[in-house]
């Protein structure tokens, strides 16, 4: 494929592969850990209507006098392009308009614990709205943080981890509360950590019925074979998206007419997107909707 400037599209198939995900339900999986450094430590797995699946989220309260405590994930050996990705809902005691007196950060350790980094800056959806007010006695005070807020629907969080690909490390949700005040407190749910994998080979083969489309063109005709992997799920490929090399926005974009021509798994449809815009590279993450493990072609 050729865009406006005569640059080649590349052409990439990808997984969304969970290495650990866990909706709490019925209870956590193995692994966590909690303490609290000042006051109480409170986190707990509890019903509630907050949960973002299921019934079951992490909580801890917002209480007013100082506090400093943390809820801590599983070792994760980080893969490339790996991504924490978590949901939460949280109401904590405010300062005024993107401040807090009491508020919660996410925090990385590469060391088992000893020491521990600010993951602020690694957040790409949903991060820090307030920073935590000086002076009144919370841990996390001069910080960036989640602040204020309003107990509701969860909201999603999207953290990128590719600086610590090949280390194991421990990351930990921890809440700082001041002197004076309480709030409703902070609730979790939904915890994974994911990695999209390039995954060009012989298992499938992504085939276009044109070698160049014409600039702006908003449907694209192919054909897929997918090894069978389809047939194996009872499921049908269920996503693309178009972006550029090198960050950038993605569009996703649905098949569309999606016909099995095949029962080994060979697919005819079109790739469709609105607004249409060419990008300088043509992703292509195909995952089965019917299973919650991506099958990497």
């Amino acid at each position: 494929m050729i865009d406006q400037d005569g640059q080649c599209l590349a052409l990439q198939t990808q997984a969304r592969n969970a290495y650990f995900e866990d909706d709490l339900e019925p209870f956590p999986l193995s692994g966590w850990t909690h303490t609290a450094a000042i006051n109480t430590d409170d986190w707990i797995a509890t019903f509630s209507g907050n949960a973002h699946s299921g019934n079951v989220a992490w909580f801890t309260a917002d209480v007013g006098e100082p506090k400093d405590a943390w809820l801590v994930t599983p070792p994760y050996l980080v893969r490339p392009a790996s991504k924490l990705i978590f949901w939460h809902t949280y109401e904590f005691e405010n300062a005024g308009v993107s401040n807090g007196y009491d508020g919660g950060v996410i925090e990385i350790s590469g060391d088992g614990g000893q020491s521990w980094t600010d993951l602020g800056p690694q957040i790409r959806e949903g991060g820090y709205n307030s920073t935590i007010a000086v002076g009144w006695g919370n841990p996390l005070a001069g910080r960036k943080a989640w602040s204020s807020g309003k107990l509701g629907p969860m909201s999603r969080v999207v953290t990128d981890l590719t600086p610590y690909a090949g280390q194991t490390i421990l990351v930990r949700f921890r809440i700082g509360c001041d002197q004076d005040t309480e709030g409703s407190g902070w609730y979790l749910d939904d915890i994974s950590f994911v990695a999209a994998e390039d995954c060009i080979g012989s298992l499938a083969q992504l085939r276009f019925d044109a070698a160049a489309f014409a600039c702006g063109a908003s449907s694209i005709r192919f054909t897929l074979s997918d090894a069978g992997l389809s047939q194996a799920s009872g499921a049908s490929p269920g996503m693309f998206r178009l972006g550029a090399a090198e960050g950038g926005d993605m569009v996703e974009i649905a098949p569309v007419g999606l016909t099995r021509i095949d029962p080994a798994g060979v697919w005819e449809g079109a790739c469709r997107s609105s607004p249409a815009r060419p990008p300088d590279r043509l992703l292509s993450p195909i995952s089965f909707s019917a299973s919650r493990a991506s099958h990497c072609f």
